[in-house]
């Protein structure tokens, strides 16, 4: 796991931007001018990142201290590649035929004659009753 040290680029509510400036630049090793044009500038930057929790979280707590807005942000490791996949091109009508796959099976075709005489029995109904409102 990679760990990423932002500053969000302004002082934290309340505290003393001469001080706070001061501070900052000591735990960074910045002048106070380069902490107020690279850092204070009101914008996200990233300021540091490492492999080692516990060193993010020692500078974290001292930029807080200091009055620095950070934040930690964990990220997978960039040196992990994602698996390689080979794809395997399907047929189609296995694809359809298989019950695994897809539940629902086309309609045989020697069940047509019985679907038609279905939806004429249906369309008689509806006739009769159409014709008795």
């Amino acid at each position: 796991m990679r760990f990423h040290l932002y500053c969000q680029g302004q002082l934290l509510p309340g505290a003393r931007e001469e001080k706070s400036v001061r501070k900052i630049g000591k735990i960074i090793n910045r002048t106070e001018d380069e902490v107020k044009g690279q850092i204070l500038i009101g914008e996200p930057r990233k300021i540091t990142s490492s492999n080692d929790e516990t060193l993010i979280n020692r500078l974290y707590c001292s930029l807080r201290k200091a009055g620095l807005d950070v934040e930690i942000i964990q990220r997978a490791d960039e040196s992990v590649r994602p698996l390689d996949v080979t794809i395997r091109r399907v047929d189609v009508d296995e694809l359809l035929t298989d019950p695994d796959v897809f539940p629902i099976q086309p309609i045989d075709y020697s069940q047509k004659r019985v679907i038609v005489i279905a939806i004429a029995v249906m369309l008689l109904v509806m006739g009769f009753v159409w014709y008795w409102l």
